[in-house]
């Protein structure tokens, strides 16, 4: 009776959604004016040289010249450099003269989602341990020795 209900499921609400899902992702992908993005994404991909394990690096730079490069309105990353190096300068010289930034509290719910094998799930004071380590983690709290450890002020 159960895999009738899943069945139904699956087919009255799963795979429309999916569908439908998929025919408005496809429209929008060829609703933009320039078809270009898709070629030059796929070449780009092939010229990128790979780490030795194999794997290709972030394309995040490449990625937004060619944006650049097909919406020039949008200036060039030095322009951008050159805007945004004042703020960063008030907000240096803020925290040299004792300013803290608010610390931003974000609500979290945490789904636990066993096989169902155990007989009991994970308890709460498994949860809050998880959960203060990631604060330790995202104050850099934990003692962190790398450069790029940075407190992010939640």
């Amino acid at each position: 009776m159960r895999l009738f209900y899943k069945v139904t499921f699956l087919r009255t609400v799963f795979l429309p959604l999916f569908l439908f899902c998929s025919f408005t992702l496809n429209a929008q992908i060829n609703s933009y004016p320039n078809s270009t993005n898709k070629q030059s994404s796929s070449s780009l991909l092939r010229k990128v040289p790979k780490t030795p394990s194999g794997h290709i690096r972030c394309l995040t730079m490449e990625k937004d010249t060619l944006s650049r490069q097909m919406h020039p309105h949008r200036g060039s990353l030095d322009a951008f450099e050159r805007w945004i190096q004042p703020y960063v300068e008030a907000y240096k010289q803020a925290l040299r003269d004792g300013y803290r930034a608010p610390i931003l509290t974000i609500p979290t719910v945490f789904h636990v989602i066993t096989d169902g094998s155990s007989p009991t799930n994970i308890s709460a004071a498994q949860v809050q341990a998880q959960l203060d380590q990631l604060n330790l983690d995202f104050r850099n709290l934990a003692g962190s020795t790398n450069p790029a450890a940075a407190d992010v002020e939640v």
